[in-house]
């Protein structure tokens, strides 16, 4: 039971993540960006990819804590300026 408290705080804890990423990604891609917002978007990529690495160095899926790529994917994603 703990066990699954447990992934179940992780999960949500990288949705909201992911949610927060996508939010800044999108406002980094749009012609309004300044360099906090980028520095935000690029700590929030960082924690999460921290996130990402323990759970294949715990041995869990990172599939099933809400992972679909590796977060640093997101840095190749960034629209061209």
């Amino acid at each position: 039971m703990k066990d699954e408290i447990l992934i179940n705080y992780l999960r949500d804890t990288v949705e909201d993540l992911l949610d927060t990423i996508e939010k800044t990604k999108e406002e980094c891609d749009s012609n309004n960006s300044d360099k906090i917002t980028e520095g935000h978007f690029i700590g929030l990529v960082h924690v999460l990819h921290v996130f990402y690495l323990q759970a294949k160095a715990f041995n869990l899926d990172p599939l099933d804590l809400g992972f679909k790529f590796d977060p640093e994917e997101y840095f190749y994603q960034r629209k061209d300026s």
